[in-house]
C-alpha cells in the first residue's frame, strides 16, 4: 500500500503525523504540567510576600512616626503654641531680636483634618532670623515651616530700615472619631 506512495508524500505525511503527536502530548501532560508550574510560581511568590509583610509593617510604622515628628502632631494644640512661644522668646532674648506678633493659630478642620497655622513676626538681622528659620526646620521640628516672608520696612521718624520676618508654621492632626 506505502510502496506507491512516493517518497515526498512520505516525508510530508510523517510531518502532519509528528505536528498531531506533539500536539496531542501537548494536551495530554505538557499543558497540565506547564499550568501547575505556573500556579507553584505565584503560590511562591504570595508566600514570599507573606513573609515580608511583617517587616514592611515596621517600616510604615517608622514611616507613619517620622511623617508624624514632621508635621508636629506630638502634642495638643495649646502645648504646640506655648512650646513655640518659649523657643522664640529664649532666641530672641538670645540675639537681640524683637518679637513683634504671635497672635492666636488659626484652626481649619477638612475631611477628619485639622491643620493649625501659627504665624510669627519677628524683628531683626537677616542671619539672625535665617538661623531661627533654620532652628525651626531642623532642630526643633515642632511643626512644618510651610512659608516666611521677609519684610523691609522704614519708619517715619527714624531713617533705619527694620527687617521683618513672617514665618508661619503649620501643624497637621487627623481627627480621631472615638468616643
Amino acid at each position: 500500500m506505502f510502496k506507491k506512495v512516493t517518497y515526498r508524500k512520505k516525508n510530508q505525511a510523517l510531518v502532519v503525523v509528528t505536528i498531531l503527536f506533539a500536539i496531542s502530548i501537548y494536551e495530554a501532560a505538557l499543558k497540565k504540567t506547564i499550568v501547575a508550574y505556573n500556579d507553584y510560581k505565584n503560590l511562591e511568590l504570595q508566600i514570599q510576600a507573606a513573609h515580608d509583610e511583617p517587616k514592611r509593617m515596621e517600616q510604615l510604622q517608622i514611616k507613619n512616626a517620622k511623617m508624624d515628628m514632621l508635621l508636629g502632631n506630638e502634642g495638643k494644640y495649646s502645648d504646640i503654641q506655648q512650646s513655640i512661644l518659649g523657643i522664640v522668646t529664649a532666641y530672641c532674648n538670645q540675639n537681640n531680636l524683637v518679637l513683634e506678633e504671635f497672635p492666636t493659630p488659626t484652626i481649619e478642620n477638612n475631611k477628619g483634618i485639622t491643620i493649625q497655622t501659627n504665624i510669627i513676626t519677628i524683628e531683626g538681622g537677616f542671619n539672625k532670623l535665617l538661623n531661627l528659620i533654620y532652628l525651626f526646620e531642623q532642630k526643633y521640628k515642632i511643626g512644618k515651616v510651610v512659608s516666611v516672608a521677609y519684610k523691609l520696612t522704614k519708619e517715619n521718624s527714624a531713617s533705619i530700615p527694620k527687617l521683618n520676618v513672617i514665618i508661619y508654621l503649620q501643624n497637621i492632626n487627623k481627627q480621631s472619631h472615638e468616643t
